[in-house]
């Protein structure tokens, strides 16, 4: 809640005479771990974190890795603690009967079997009496039932596949003896089947045989192995991954090598059993085909995460994907780096040309490196390995440059090996991780990862936060949501997984609570609802019934009540077009929106209080449905975004009306949000800016978050730890009492979203001269900030120049006030020639002055204004005018500065 005023008021009296500044904290996402296969892979159920270790990549000596990881939701990775990690390729699984993370696998070289377990984040090896043979290529499940983890065949340097089977206890390791079982084989993989609650066991190779891949199908009961003959199977393959999915109690499974009759080719199909047969699934996206990925199962949110493999025989993959809802999503992981702010991101393996496309399309380079701290730096983010860096010489020979235009200030060839050395065949640089860091070049069509470097001031972090408010009605999609005028929402309609929501809805102090009216709008979906505070009534359109008929209507909302006030005379019957709230005009403004028919409408009504009217005599945005609107308070005037057209396309265009005309405004070149429809979009106060969140974009559901300030896009990163997942035909909202902005609801596919989320939009800081100040003896007096940003913790210095010049100190004032609309109730500027200052005015509130002192000889002095380290402050405006007294019968008794408008922001 921001702070009354008179409460700023003494809380910033108190803390200019108060010290002991600090300075604001800093969010600080995590590194990113560098391509790899056979890696390990669990989700940690006791922390609701994901563990990950280890595995295998070329060329690293030794071949296995010996980093481990933590991922707590959003794509953001951390290094693990501790000192001991391990060093292993091979397969994890959480026991949940010890609460621990279980891996076993080898450590290559030297060629070592090992066990370990991950408690509380802390790995550690075990030391069994006896461990399996297999080395690599088993596969590991939990068994929840029996409490074991159970491993089948595998291979090891002198085996084409083994047949035995183990289970581990939490203590040793123990050779079952089962009268019948699988084949010998390798890279096969087990899951745990919950609807018969035995082990599942798929596919496999054993060279010996020919076709040396299997496609069978076999349950471990814990005495013995029984082969299944399901009606379908996916094809013959090995290296897949399966897991089980717990939310919708079935094992899946994805990737591995196939054999598809006449040779062998990488799979990135979806298959899914049921406890009786598979069937392969139809996502409409899919990752790249992989051989060896890991999967594991994230219960907290209800999705499977997929990370890792081997796409050739040197091409590894680290991109994170998420299957939730019926399709795969892939998670970008993104990184800033304190040298200069931009921001990075991993970029998929690849030839040089394909990354530097990639990094275009997300609006920058391959990173260009200015010096070895920001090497060092990307090391530690992105992690030890070899990265193609934006370098290269392809203009002209020997002449190397940047991508990104920069000048080439700091170079890290490999002179000892005569680096760069590839004369015109090679003409692109990347970092070495055999040669220890330093630079060589090559031809560029090598498969190697690569970093993004994307601007500084496309990017900004952000994070939120999951609320859980009493009684509440989600989970809803289609509803609609206005702000209360005292704090919380009116909600009204949607659609939900059991049906239409009939019922009206408040949320007030945490809690939501259902209203009764003795008189209701008819349930509905893709309707308009908006606060008119002239009115002080809520104000409810159209939308679409549960037939899908299309509504006219015209309802008003105030005390708890609903009134019919016109069904018939306004818009015609429409849903999913854009309605919002004019405060200048005080008018409500209505926007396009799709007919019964199914064609898109290109209309525009505006709403009085009383009665609609259709606007003519302007040029319109183009006809759409689906799109959003927005009033942007602090530039006064109507933004509109995206939506799908007449032909179906989606749109991105920006649209704005100043209160005359439409315009398309020109944003800053940089990122942009892709084209959508069913989004969200609201003015956030704290933020000074029109956000996006969501949608329905080419690829799928959207969960993208997006602010417009009327000069450029800026896409708002989540760098915590929880972050909303995509969604469409969601909802936001900014609390009046608070200026935060909210997310409740909407549906990806066939998930439903019950979540309300508080955004923690970032708050800029500002600053702007306003008007200009009045003569004395030494000319016009100007005030400025010599330093200094106003962010939080911080301190501003502003300087006064001209003022009196005197051989001795003379007085001056520097006065604050807390608004630039009115002082006392007196409009503002307000002149002040009625106190003997012609051509002087007064631009603030007045509310706090200090007096200082002019140096002799000096006509200037300079004064500093600390920030407090208080949240409660962000946001705030404050405004700053000086004045110095002149010598008595000179002219005016004093002259008067311009006003410097400051806005406490936290970057």
């Amino acid at each position: 809640m921001q702070m009354p005023r008179d409460g700023l008021r003494f809380a910033l009296v108190g803390w200019l005479v108060s010290s002991g500044l600090t300075a604001a904290p800093q969010l600080a996402p995590g590194p990113q771990p560098q391509p790899r296969w056979r890696t390990l892979l669990a989700h940690d159920s006791s922390r609701q974190v994901t563990v990950m270790a280890g595995g295998m990549r070329y060329p690293t000596v030794p071949n296995t890795l010996s980093d481990a990881w933590e991922l707590s939701g959003g794509g953001l990775w951390q290094s693990a603690l501790g000192i001991v990690t391990p060093s292993i390729k091979g397969r994890a699984v959480y026991d949940i009967a010890r609460g621990e993370v279980f891996a076993y696998g080898e450590k290559q070289p030297p060629y070592v079997r090992e066990s370990w377990s991950c408690y509380q984040g802390i790995w550690a090896q075990r030391s069994p009496s006896v461990q399996p043979a297999a080395s690599v290529g088993f596969g590991l499940a939990y068994d929840p039932v029996r409490q074991v983890v159970v491993l089948f065949g595998g291979c090891n340097c002198c085996s084409y596949g083994l047949d035995e089977t183990w289970e581990w206890d939490g203590v040793d390791w123990t050779l079952r003896q089962p009268a019948t079982k699988p084949s010998p084989r390798c890279e096969c993989s087990l899951g745990f089947d919950p609807i018969t609650n035995k082990v599942l066991l798929f596919g496999g190779v054993n060279a010996a045989l020919s076709p040396s891949v299997v496609g069978d199908t076999w349950q471990w009961d814990g005495v013995d192995w029984v082969q299944l003959s399901p009606s379908a199977s996916p094809p013959l393959s090995h290296g897949h991954a399966l897991v089980t999915d717990w939310a919708n109690d079935r094992v899946l499974m994805f990737g591995g090598v196939q054999w598809l009759g006449t040779s062998f080719g990488k799979s990135n199909a979806t298959w899914e059993w049921d406890g009786v047969t598979w069937s392969e699934l139809q996502p409409a996206h899919r990752p790249p085909a992989t051989h060896l990925p890991s999967m594991t199962y994230d219960e907290a949110e209800g999705a499977i995460l997929l990370i890792g493999g081997r796409q050739d025989s040197r091409q590894y993959v680290n991109d994170l994907w998420r299957f939730q809802d019926g399709d795969w999503h892939r998670v970008r992981v993104f990184a800033p780096i304190s040298q200069n702010g931009s921001v990075y991101a991993a970029g998929q393996d690849g030839a040089w040309p394909t990354l530097e496309a990639e990094a275009l399309a997300e609006g920058g380079h391959l990173v260009t490196i200015r010096s070895a701290q920001e090497q060092g730096d990307l090391e530690h983010a992105f992690g030890k390995g070899d990265y193609w860096i934006g370098f290269h010489d392809s203009q002209v020979e020997g002449q190397w440059e940047w991508t990104s235009g920069e000048p080439a200030t700091f170079t890290n060839w490999d002179t000892v090996n005569g680096q760069p050395a590839g004369g015109i065949v090679e003409n692109v640089a990347f970092i070495s991780s055999y040669w220890s860091g330093l630079w060589h070049d090559a031809a560029g069509q090598s498969s190697l990862a690569g970093v993004l470097e994307l601007r500084a001031g496309d990017y900004e972090s952000t994070d939120a936060e999951a609320l859980s408010p009493q009684n509440s009605p989600l989970p809803l999609a289609g509803h609609a949501v206005s702000s209360l005028a005292g704090g919380g929402a009116l909600l009204f309609g949607g659609a939900s997984p059991t049906g239409p929501n009939y019922a009206t809805y408040e949320l007030q102090q945490g809690a939501w609570s259902r209203r009764y009216s003795l008189l209701n709008p008819t349930t509905r979906s893709g309707h308009g609802l908006a606060y008119s505070s002239g009115g002080q009534q809520h104000i409810l359109f159209g939308g679409q019934d549960p037939t899908g008929t299309k509504l006219g209507d015209t309802w008003a909302y105030a005390a708890g009540q609903w009134s019919l006030v016109s069904a018939v005379g306004g818009p015609s019957a429409r849903s999913h077009f854009a309605m919002q709230y004019n405060p200048i005009a005080d008018e409500l403004w209505l926007f396009g929106g799709e007919d019964q028919s199914g064609a898109v409408l290109g209309d525009l009504w505006r709403w009085d209080g009383a009665a609609w009217s259709q606007v003519h005599g302007m040029t319109l945005p183009t006809a759409r449905s689906g799109h959003a609107m927005a009033w942007d308070d602090h530039r006064g005037r109507m933004v509109l975004f995206g939506g799908r057209d007449g032909n179906g396309d989606l749109l991105n265009d920006i649209e704005e009306f100043d209160g005359l005309s439409w315009s398309q405004p020109a944003p800053a070149q940089g990122r942009w949000p892709r084209a959508r429809a069913n989004h969200a979009m609201v003015y956030s106060p704290k933020s000074r800016g029109v956000i996006i969140y969501g949608g329905d974009h080419q690829d799928g559901c959207a969960g993208d978050l997006w602010r417009w300030d009327g000069a450029a896009w800026l896409r708002l990163l989540y760098w915590a730890d929880a972050q909303p997942a995509p969604r469409t035909e969601t909802v936001l909202y900014v609390d009046a009492s608070s200026g935060d902005a909210h997310v409740l609801g909407g549906r990806c596919d066939a998930g439903w979203r019950d979540d309300h989320w508080l955004l923690h939009l970032p708050v800029f800081a500002t600053s702007e001269v306003i008007g200009v100040g009045c003569a004395g003896s030494n000319g016009v007096p100007t005030l400025s900030i010599a330093s200094g940003e106003p962010v939080l913790g911080s301190t501003v210095d502003f300087s006064y120049t001209n003022a009196l010049m005197s051989p001795v100190v003379t007085p001056a004032i520097v006065a604050m006030g807390f608004s630039d609309v009115a002082y006392q109730g007196i409009p503002l500027p307000l002149p002040l020639a009625v106190i003997g200052l012609p051509g002087c005015s007064l631009y603030h509130s007045n509310d706090l002055s200090f007096s200082v002192g002019v140096a002799p000889n000096s006509a200037q002095f300079t004064w500093s204004l600390p920030i407090p380290n208080n949240a409660a402050f962000l946001g705030q405006e404050w405004f700053v005018q000086g004045l110095h007294l002149e010598f008595p019968g000179s002219g005016p008794w004093a002259a008067m500065s311009n006003a410097v408008g400051i806005r406490v922001g936290d970057r």
